[in-house]
């Protein structure tokens, strides 16, 4: 009788054990999961990110170039930016919203500051909802008049 209450406490203990570990199994493949997806969305993230920094480069850039004797020209802007030939839904999307004039000019004496206020940039998944983001991108030229002597 000693031998059978042992071999039922030992089969109890082993039962116990694989459902312990199967259940430790379990619970690490499905936790598992959400990580890869929270990776993947960092990845969609940094996309929507680098469109804003080449949004900020493009006007930027154009921004300088329009800058003539210490003032700002709205249209070498807008003309600058039209000669970009953009592949970027978001970049196509940013060049219409500077055609359509839809950005402020802050003069600040030397600085003059080019600000987009209502520019989304989206970003769209498969089989799944995309990401809208709303920056307020802004960027900060010095105007500097020369003069020759």
């Amino acid at each position: 009788m000693k031998n059978k209450k042992a071999d039922i406490a030992i089969t109890l203990l082993v039962f116990m054990t694989l459902l312990l570990v199967g259940a430790s199994l379990f619970i690490f493949i499905t936790k598992s999961k959400p990580i890869r997806e929270t990776i993947l969305n960092s990845r969609i993230i940094e996309v929507v990110y680098l469109s804003e920094e080449k949004v900020m480069f493009y006007m930027t850039d154009a921004g300088e170039k329009a800058v003539q004797n210490g003032n700002f020209n709205r249209e070498i802007f807008k003309q600058e930016i039209a000669k970009y030939n953009f592949d970027d839904e978001n970049l196509k999307k940013f060049q219409q919203y500077i055609a359509e004039d839809k950005f402020e000019v802050i003069n600040e004496g030397n600085l003059i500051k080019i600000k987009l206020n209502e520019f989304s940039i989206s970003k769209p998944l498969v089989n799944k909802v995309g990401i809208v983001y709303k920056p307020s991108i802004e960027v900060e030229i010095i105007a500097i008049e020369i003069t020759s002597v």
